[in-house]
């Protein structure tokens, strides 16, 4: 964890974001899923973090 009092991750997806917060006790302070136009506003209004970021790559094999 780092020195931040808010830890939060966003999970990459095509139409939506999940969102997850946590605070320095690992206590989840907002977890919600946004779209793409709602997304720079939620994080703005958000208070001081450390962020990842965080997309999960599938493929088919043939």
């Amino acid at each position: 964890m780092s020195n931040c009092s808010y830890f939060s991750g966003i999970d990459l997806a095509k139409n939506h974001f999940s969102i997850h917060v946590v605070d320095s006790d690992v206590k989840v302070i907002l977890h919600k899923s946004v779209t793409h136009p709602k997304l720079m506003t939620t994080i703005a209004n958000m208070p001081s973090r450390s962020t990842h970021i965080h997309s999960l790559c599938t493929c088919k094999l043939l």
